[in-house]
């Protein structure tokens, strides 16, 4: 097979040196998002499905039964907080979990439902 040898490379650009921060930007950014969570409150979360999917084996397979899916609307009786569910999501992005300590219980409903 031929090989292919990229010479040069000093004025090419492919973004920061980690992918994660890569994808953290474009979360913060609210780029290319794909699938969106909605809250009892209103508020909405866009995320990326490849990126939750690859973290969250439990939203992996949700996404996995309904492809077409684009939206996950929580209700009243999850009883899950957009604040936290957004550190969740935090997490699963960029492997940092930062919560006030009234969030922690709420967190790990979040955990027990999507592990």
């Amino acid at each position: 097979a031929d090989a292919f040898m990229l010479q040069n490379v000093d004025n090419l650009s492919f973004g920061s040196v980690y992918i994660n921060q890569d994808l953290w930007k474009y979360f913060t950014e609210q780029r290319h998002t794909d699938f969106c969570f909605q809250f009892t409150d209103g508020s909405l979360l866009l995320v990326h499905r490849i990126v939750v999917a690859a973290r969250c084996p439990a939203l992996r397979d949700v996404f996995e039964r309904n492809p077409d899916q684009h939206e996950l609307v929580f209700t009243e009786s999850d009883n899950i907080s957009p604040a936290a569910f957004k550190k969740f999501v935090n997490y699963l992005y960029n492997d940092e979990l930062e919560l006030e300590l009234d969030q922690a219980g709420n967190i790990v409903a979040i955990a027990n439902r999507f592990k």
